[in-house]
């Protein structure tokens, strides 16, 4: 575990930069791990975060949704959501955006992309002109209310050739019940979090132990 005293989570904004928002709650981390296998080069680039006070589910801003039960689909479009800049080199997005994206298959990911791993999946707008830009690292990928993967990075922004890679979630999910299983003496909520710059406003998470939930925050 990494402990981290400068990380503070805020959840129930959808305005970036609107901290005086009523439905607004921070929370101090009191704990941070990352996989065994996470490096530099964005492999595993995927980590669990414990709370000092879980966060309340009674707000109306804080929702929650499904983890994977199976492997996602390829050939299917699925959801981002986001507060990456608008364009390449342009301005942060005030509100969280979303697009819709194609999960490609391992096989076309592989041709497309130098570096690529099992743990790893990429997709891409149909248009071509959108796609996951510069802060959107972390954000979900969903379907049918369930989190498949998270941005782990994009190549360009709206490349009409070159997907963003995402990590599996599905593909983490022993990990992180393992992680929850050898922290859960002090019956604190454990949260997936992915390491990006912009303000937390969306909370998604599902029960998969016993009397825990599991949060999915993008920051």
């Amino acid at each position: 575990m990494h402990r981290n005293r400068f990380v503070v989570i805020v959840a129930g904004n959808f305005i970036r930069l609107d901290y005086r928002n009523k439905y607004t709650v921070n929370r101090t981390v009191k704990g941070i791990f990352v996989p065994d296998g996470f490096t530099a080069e964005n492999t595993h680039n995927i980590a669990l975060i414990k709370l000092a006070k879980s966060l309340p589910l009674d707000n109306p801003n804080v929702g929650v949704i499904n983890l994977p039960k199976a492997e996602p689909k390829p050939g299917l479009n699925y959801t981002v959501l986001g507060w990456g800049r608008m364009m390449k080199d342009g301005f942060m997005s005030s509100q969280i955006m979303s697009i819709d994206v194609e999960l490609f298959s391992q096989e076309s990911c592989e041709e497309m992309l130098n570096t690529f791993i099992d743990e790893m999946m990429c997709a891409r707008n149909k248009n071509g002109d959108q796609n996951a830009c510069a802060g959107d690292t972390g954000s979900p990928l969903i379907l049918n209310e369930t989190v498949y993967g998270v941005v782990s990075y994009r190549i360009g922004c709206g490349s009409e050739i070159l997907p963003t890679v995402y990590t599996n979630v599905f593909m983490h999910l022993k990990w992180i019940e393992d992680v929850m299983k050898k922290n859960s003496a002090n019956h604190l909520k454990p949260l997936i979090m992915f390491p990006i710059i912009t303000p937390i406003v969306l909370l998604i998470g599902n029960k998969i132990l016993k009397g825990f939930r599991l949060y999915l925050i993008t920051i």
